[in-house]
């Protein structure tokens, strides 16, 4: 039996957030259960659609498994005992000083945590800053003047956060719940990981408010879809949308440098936290915890273009007011891209472009390196959809950890992430490799 419930914001993909129960808390005795899961198995293939329809690359299969959350709402999001009592048919039991993570309720399709998140009460402030080691910046002083294009900024951190707070937790209500594919592999240590993702979703809770408090129209959350149906397949998503807010939050940073250079102290902060939590997720897949020496750069538009071609449930929210382009969907059709230089297959849908493939090149991102740009391959069309091949030389030009591809109109400079950005049609590709 399929169950459909309601997803507050995340980028990443879980299965199953139905029928979750909520738990009160749990960390320093957490163990696993190889009991039967029974009705919580909810995995089902996905019937809402996404923006745009949009196909993360390489590394998820081809199916959209979705989940849309719903757990039981308290009476009152500030009550000392939010979320219950765990129940016995959860695979996990624990002690810890955290507090519990919030679950979603059932208010509205949008996500709605039960500790009023985005909207915090001090007393859930407080638990959430427990949970997250640590709190918003108390620093004093005149409040910035910010430009349309810094406020943006602020948008677009928001909008990704609220995506992450989603997944997070999803991710942690499916471990806890016992629903089938998310039992933590056994070799793992089950109380370490759960405490790092409790204090991770807290974490993103902070970075959320810290971005949409500086809105003078703050946003509000959107339903998701997720693409994953089990633990391993999550954590490396997880790392790659960490990879792209990572490269992200470059932009962000060069933005605010113009004019307001104080707040990139704030950026710079997160840049490192994000870091932090991209290492255990690589690590997690028995990859070294940095994948480069430096990180690949990103801009907005292509995490902005990421969210809502995979994630954003269309119509579930407007982000009419952000603006940022959300480029036609590039799917990778290579299925798994490795060490080794080869040849990579995308394709795309042209009903919407104005002019030929002749018109296109292909460009992919990676490090802080010139992009390389190249000519479409071995191109063929069927209706509208094109497929075309591209030389993907990962151990000649050393493509490590994530790599942007996109398909860009020839014919101005295609020297820096921005031009490229700038001249984009389709994209991003994200592919990922050791």
């Amino acid at each position: 039996m399929a169950y459909r419930a309601t997803a507050l914001l995340a980028l990443s993909g879980l299965a199953s957030f139905s029928n979750a129960k909520p738990i009160q808390s749990y960390g320093s005795t957490a163990s696993g259960s190889d009991s039967s899961h029974g009705s919580m198995t909810s995995t089902h293939e996905s019937s809402m659609p996404s923006s745009h329809g949009g196909s993360l690359a390489s590394s998820y299969g081809s199916s959209m498994a979705s989940s849309y959350g719903s757990a039981m709402p308290s009476s009152n999001g500030d009550s000392d005992h939010p979320h219950g009592s765990m129940t016995s048919s959860s695979p996990y039991s624990a002690s810890s000083n955290y507090q519990s993570f919030p679950t979603q309720v059932a208010t509205s399709k949008n996500l709605l945590l039960s500790n009023g998140f985005p909207n915090l009460s001090p007393q859930a402030l407080s638990a959430v800053n427990n949970a997250a080691h640590g709190t918003l910046s108390n620093a004093t002083g005149p409040p910035p003047s910010f430009s349309p294009d810094e406020l943006t900024n602020f948008q677009l951190v928001a909008f990704n956060e609220f995506f992450e707070v989603a997944f997070f937790t999803s991710l942690l209500t499916n471990i806890t719940s016992g629903i089938s594919g998310f039992e933590i592999p056994a070799h793992l240590n089950s109380s370490f990981i759960l405490d790092t993702l409790i204090a991770v979703q807290a974490q993103e809770e902070l970075h959320a408010i810290n971005a949409n408090t500086k809105l003078p129209i703050p946003l509000k959350t959107c339903e998701y879809v997720f693409p994953t149906s089990n633990f391993n397949d999550a954590i490396a998503l997880a790392a790659t949308f960490t990879d792209v807010v990572l490269g992200t939050l470059q932009d962000v940073a060069v933005i605010f440098a113009a004019k307001n250079p104080e707040v990139v102290r704030g950026v710079a902060a997160t840049i490192g936290q994000e870091g932090e939590q991209n290492g255990f997720y690589r690590a997690l897949q028995n990859k070294i915890p940095s994948a480069q020496p430096f990180l690949t750069a990103s801009a907005r538009d292509f995490a902005f273009s990421a969210l809502n071609q995979n994630f954003v449930v269309a119509g579930s929210c407007d982000v009419s007011g952000i603006d940022l382009k959300i480029f036609e969907v590039l799917s990778l059709e290579t299925a798994n891209v490795g060490l080794g230089d080869q040849t990579i297959t995308l394709s795309f849908d042209i009903s919407d472009f104005h002019g030929t493939t002749e018109d296109l090149a292909f460009v992919l991102i990676s490090g802080q390196n010139v992009p390389i740009v190249q000519d479409l391959k071995n191109v063929k069309q069927e209706g509208n959809k094109v497929t075309f091949d591209a030389d993907f030389l990962q151990q000649t030009d050393l493509l490590f950890g994530l790599t942007i591809g996109a398909v860009v109109r020839k014919g101005g400079d295609l020297a820096t992430v921005d031009q490229v950005a700038d001249a984009a049609i389709f994209g991003p590709a994200l592919i990922e490799v050791a």
